[in-house]
């Protein structure tokens, strides 16, 4: 009973965030078409903005992710929630497997943005590397491409949350009963409902 209800709440949680990356994807490309693309910016000017507006996006995006977890469940309360299970250590690797892959993805996205709008000479046609759709200045290329970029750096900060939370529990002895303690009072919880 426990598990099961821990699952849907995650379920319902990350289903939440995952319509927050799509939205905040799609109000950036209608900023980015209404600034930007009215104008007689050359290409490389829009990809350099591009560049940049995701790297900031993603840092704020991040930061309002921790400091969201931090204010609205605590630290321990969302491991309590998220990280039920005893075998720590094997997801303790998956994360930092996540977090090392996303990290490549949101690199190549954005550092080598230019060999993917095919401005740089790379041997490859943009339709060989991706969609012609993907990677334009169009209102569905820009929102595809912020939502990526969105959730990847949410996979990556849910991630690194967790696995220093992991590392605190194996570490921190009075961590560990205090986590005990949440999940007992949680399970309580969940029986009086």
């Amino acid at each position: 009973m426990l598990e099961s209800e821990l699952n849907r709440k995650t379920r319902k949680f990350t289903g939440k965030i995952f319509l927050l990356t799509i939205l905040l994807g799609g109000v950036w490309s209608l900023i980015f078409n209404f600034l930007f693309l009215n104008g007689e910016l050359s290409k490389e000017i829009l990809i350099e903005i591009q560049r940049y507006s995701l790297i900031i996006m993603n840092v704020f995006f991040s930061f309002f992710y921790i400091f969201f977890i931090w204010s609205k469940f605590g630290f321990l309360n969302f491991f309590v929630k998220r990280l039920h299970y005893d075998n720590k250590i094997k997801f303790l690797f998956i994360y930092i497997f996540i977090v090392m892959f996303f990290s490549v993805l949101l690199y190549y996205i954005i550092y080598d943005i230019d060999v993917s709008y095919n401005t740089v000479k790379s041997g490859m046609t943009s339709s060989e590397r991706m969609s012609n759709l993907v990677f334009s200045f169009t209102f569905p290329g820009i929102w595809y491409l912020s939502h990526s970029n969105l959730l990847f750096t949410w996979f990556i900060t849910d991630a690194l949350i967790l696995a220093m939370l992991i590392i605190r529990y194996f570490f921190d002895k009075n961590y560990r009963e205090r986590y005990k303690r949440e999940l007992n009072n949680l399970e309580k919880e969940i029986e009086n409902t």
